[in-house]
């Protein structure tokens, strides 16, 4: 049996095509969609009217031996099994997160019912029955996975490794389920989406189902709208601080900070973000001044374009990775609006006086009052360029 492998970044699998097959693995790293489409599969091979005599479901209490080999044997017994009244079965292993557990999966016993498990399917299972296997992790070197890859139909949904991958890997996604929804949304917009909504598979789809109802049937998406609606993820809340303070908005940044203060994040953390933004901003300021690049506003979008070597080379090549040209295209054009909203005798003073915050903080003053009081210090003061 030919082998359909659905790799990232699809978010579904196409039902429309499925292969005819007697065995489907899905498996993967990203758990939301692994779970999900394991799902859809089974509804779609087993109707609602027919589950209850029709699928057979094994769902694993645990990782240990016991909880693995009455998984395996229930299993073997479901493909051993005609339905009832000779009618199509689906048995259902839904989870096999005990074969991550090195202890389990070296047990004899466990090793013995894997290695009648592909046996049964390397003869073929019996007329009318399909197996069913939802993995997150499977060692591919395993007898298991090649027998499930050369005698069924595979789909992967799997995250990549590296944190940079991730967030091209989690804008394609989004892209797709927006797609799926058909909404109308631009890049910008997008950008904002992501900056609230973070990597995680889980809630970008359940932002993105959140945007379709809230635009019904105009279907358009605007920066606004992401600010009403998308909740932003812990992660987000921290960079919304940023921006409002970037932004010179003192409402929404005692809002903000408030908000961080009841999620018990971490005054100190919170006060390193601050430091680094304000010398993210000073950065960009100078690089304003010296003409280091060029911003054209487009639209919604903001375009940053770098000078190339010379001096341009010289002064940032040395920040490796504060270097502002690594910086995604969203966020430099965002920081670039920022820096503008400041004078260069601001940013200087706002990174003093952030140091002298932080000492106090860490010497034992109340914490989160002194950071309120330098937010309003930050956000009224005025200077001279």
């Amino acid at each position: 049996m030919a082998t359909r492998r659905d790799a990232s970044p699809k978010t579904a699998i196409d039902l429309s095509t499925l292969p005819a097959s007697s065995l489907y693995l899905v498996l993967g790293t990203d758990e939301f969609l692994v779970s999900e489409n394991s799902r859809k599969l089974v509804e779609h091979l087993c109707p609602a009217a027919d589950r209850d005599f029709g699928l057979e479901v094994v769902d694993p209490a645990g990782t240990t031996v016991a909880d693995a080999t009455d998984a395996l044997a229930a299993v073997l017994q479901g493909v051993r099994t005609m339905g009832f009244f000779g009618g199509r079965k689906v048995v259902w292993l839904r989870d096999t997160r005990f074969m991550d557990e090195r202890r389990t999966a070296q047990s004899e016993l466990v090793k013995d019912l894997l290695v009648e498990l592909v046996e049964e399917v390397k003869k073929g299972l019996m007329q009318g029955t399909v197996l069913v296997m939802t993995c997150g992790k499977l060692d591919k070197r395993q007898a298991l996975f090649k027998t499930c890859k050369e005698n069924g139909a595979l789909f992967e949904f799997s995250q990549p490794d590296k944190g940079w991958q991730k967030e091209t890997h989690a804008r394609q996604q989004a892209k797709s389920f927006i797609t799926d929804v058909q909404l109308k949304i631009d890049e910008a917009t997008l950008d904002a989406f992501m900056v609230r909504t973070g990597v995680d598979t889980r809630q970008i789809a359940q932002e993105v189902e959140k945007l379709s109802l809230f635009a019904g049937s105009e279907g358009s998406v605007s920066i606004e709208d992401i600010r009403a609606i998308v909740s932003p993820s812990r992660e987000a809340v921290g960079w919304d601080l940023m921006d409002a303070v970037a932004d010179r908005d003192l409402p929404r940044a005692i809002r903000t900070f408030r908000q961080l203060t009841f999620q018990n994040e971490s005054v100190v953390g919170t006060m390193v973000l601050l430091e680094n933004r304000f010398r993210e901003l000073l950065v960009i300021k100078q690089c304003l001044q010296r003409g280091f690049c060029r911003v054209e506003q487009r639209g919604n979008y903001v375009s940053v374009t770098w000078r190339e070597g010379g001096e341009v080379e010289e002064k940032l090549s040395p920040l490796g990775r504060r270097d502002p040209r690594k910086l995604h295209s969203f966020r430099v054009g965002k920081l670039c609006g920022q820096a503008q909203l400041f004078s260069r005798r601001e940013l200087l003073d706002a990174e003093e006086r952030c140091m002298e915050t932080h000492e106090k903080i860490v010497t034992g003053s109340s914490s989160a009052i002194q950071l309120e009081i330098l937010l309003v210090r930050l956000l009224t003061a005025k200077s001279t360029p």
